[in-house]
């Protein structure tokens, strides 16, 4: 079996405003009332939102080192605490050192909506993302997600 490297995630996120996020540090926290106007104005704070044009609409893309837990192209100073709805409107892959696909929820019929190695804060029946990123871009408690990621690994086979 391959070893994983990363991990792709593109998520559409159902309310950007289901989140706490610190733009300091943590020195300070903000949480959004539930609004339109609020929902974008998270949207475009946070790290790693992109337009997709094949799906004409935003989606949090998100690619994980393996290894450390630790999202490419993270906003440095950055935290969020998300608990992000995404139910039925993402694509997950797990990739290997030579760019391959050693796992992809669009062909494992097994897979749930959300995968269980992204909900490590709180379990919601694959509805939600429950991670927590640091300021460096780390997911808090990678290990957990690791752990689900080679038991998922393991299974495929």
């Amino acid at each position: 079996m391959s070893k994983p490297t990363k991990i792709k995630v593109i998520a559409g996120v159902r309310y950007w405003v289901d989140c706490k996020y610190s733009t300091d540090n943590g020195v300070t926290w903000i949480e959004q009332d539930d609004t339109d106007e609020n929902d974008l104005l998270v949207r475009k704070v946070i790290p790693c939102v992109e337009f997709l044009d094949e799906e004409q609409d935003w989606y949090w893309c998100l690619v994980i080192d393996y290894d450390t837990g630790r999202i490419e192209n993270w906003k440095n100073g950055f935290l969020v605490k998300a608990f992000f709805k995404v139910c039925d409107d993402g694509k997950y892959q797990i990739i290997d050192d030579t760019d391959n696909i050693i796992w992809d929820s669009d062909i494992d019929s097994r897979s749930s909506y959300v995968p269980a190695f992204l909900e490590i804060d709180s379990s919601n029946y694959g509805d939600n993302i429950y991670i927590t990123i640091d300021g460096d871009g780390t997911i808090k408690d990678w290990d957990i997600a690791k752990d689900r990621i080679r038991e998922l690994l393991e299974n495929k086979q």
